[in-house]
């Protein structure tokens, strides 16, 4: 059997995207199959919308993902991730009103919040995981 859903994603400053998925629906017993499709899905989505995001979201999302490798995101890092240059990522950031050290603060802030709701995460470990070296930072 098949589902079939619309999913209806606001990606700021742009309209809303409208994306289609079908998904085979297996007895419960599957739950590590559905954890892996669920998983895929993801990450079609988040490529689609990464795709269709402007400069800051695509910066945003590609620190994120060098937090979660345990990596400090760095300009040279995030532009090979986006697939320019360090200038043309520092140029393009400028003509959007920001720069690199402006959004990485903004991402570390809101990753170390986002943490922080989890109470079993000690502060030091989440200070550490979005780049901070210092509890004091």
């Amino acid at each position: 059997m098949l589902i079939q859903a619309a999913v209806l994603m606001a990606v700021h400053p742009q309209p809303a995207v409208a994306v289609t998925v079908t998904v085979p629906v297996v007895p419960a017993a599957g739950t590590d199959w559905l954890a892996r499709e669920i998983g895929k899905f993801a990450e079609a989505l988040s490529a689609r919308v990464a795709r269709d995001a402007g400069i800051r979201d695509r910066v945003h999302h590609a620190m994120r993902a060098l937090l979660a490798e345990g990596l400090r995101p760095d300009s040279d890092t995030v532009g090979r991730k986006l697939a320019m240059s360090n200038r043309t990522l520092q140029r393009k950031l400028a003509e959007d009103g920001t720069n690199f050290r402006s959004e990485r603060d903004s991402v570390a802030c809101q990753t170390a919040e986002a943490l922080l709701s989890n109470p079993t995460l000690k502060i030091e470990a989440i200070a550490r995981s979005v780049g901070f070296s210092e509890l004091a930072a």
